[in-house]
């Protein structure tokens, strides 16, 4: 569960990051470049970290 929250606050924090501080709201038939680019990393990261906890 601590995984999950953890990529959460990824995500929210990559959203602000490559939106708010980087001016980076790329649009392409209307999907958010930025959206693609934090989910990839977050879905990454889910893996990495649920195949830690559950395989020790």
């Amino acid at each position: 569960m601590g995984g999950r929250v953890f990529s959460g606050v990824v995500d929210q924090g990559l959203m602000y990051l490559l939106i708010s501080i980087l001016n980076f709201n790329i649009l392409i038939l209307g999907l958010s470049i930025a959206k693609i680019i934090t989910q990839i990393i977050v879905v990454v990261l889910n893996y990495v970290l649920s195949k830690d906890i559950v395989f020790k």
